[in-house]
C-alpha cells in the first residue's frame, strides 16, 4: 500500500499546482478574455476535485494525504509564465498551458507503466487525471487553433 499512497501523493503534487495555475491564469485575465476566463476557472474546479479524489484515497489507504503543490514544479511555472504572459502574447500563454498538461500526461502515463502493483482504485484514479490532463491539452490546442484563424 506504501506504494500506492506515494505514487498518489507524487501526483497530488502536480495536480494541486496545476489547479492552483488554472486559477491565477483565470484571476490575471480582464474582461477581453471573458470566455477563456470562465474556462480556466472551470478546470481549476474540476481540478481541485480530482486533487480531492486523490487526497481521500490516501486516506482510505492509512496515509497522510500531500496537502500542498511542489512550487518548484514544470506544470506550476508554466502556469506561472502563462500568468505573465498572457498580457502581452495569449499565443505563448497557451502554449505554456499546452506545455504544462503535457508534462502531467506524461508524468502520469509514466506511473501508470512503472507501477504494475497498484490498486484498482488508485489506477482508476490515475486514469481520470491522465484524462483530465489530455483534455486540458485539448483545451490549449484548440484556443491557439481559434486565435490562428
Amino acid at each position: 500500500m506504501q506504494n500506492n499512497i506515494e505514487v498518489l501523493n507524487d501526483v497530488t503534487k502536480i495536480l494541486i499546482d496545476s489547479e492552483r495555475g488554472f486559477r491565477e491564469s483565470a484571476n490575471q485575465l480582464d474582461s477581453q478574455y471573458l470566455l477563456l476566463k470562465g474556462e480556466l476557472s472551470t478546470r481549476a474546479i474540476q481540478r481541485n476535485r480530482l486533487v480531492q479524489s486523490f487526497q481521500q484515497e490516501v486516506r482510505n489507504l492509512g496515509g497522510e494525504p500531500e496537502t500542498d503543490g511542489s512550487l518548484r514544479g514544470k506544470v506550476y511555472q508554466n502556469f506561472k509564465k502563462f500568468t505573465g504572459l498572457f498580457k502581452d502574447d495569449d499565443k505563448a500563454a497557451l502554449s505554456a498551458i499546452n506545455d504544462g498538461e503535457d508534462y502531467l500526461s506524461e508524468y502520469i502515463q509514466d506511473k501508470l507503466e512503472d507501477n504494475e502493483e497498484l490498486t484498482y482504485n488508485t489506477r482508476q484514479l490515475l486514469k481520470t487525471a491522465h484524462r483530465d490532463s489530455c483534455e486540458g491539452e485539448r483545451f490549449a490546442e484548440r484556443h491557439l487553433e481559434i486565435r490562428n484563424q
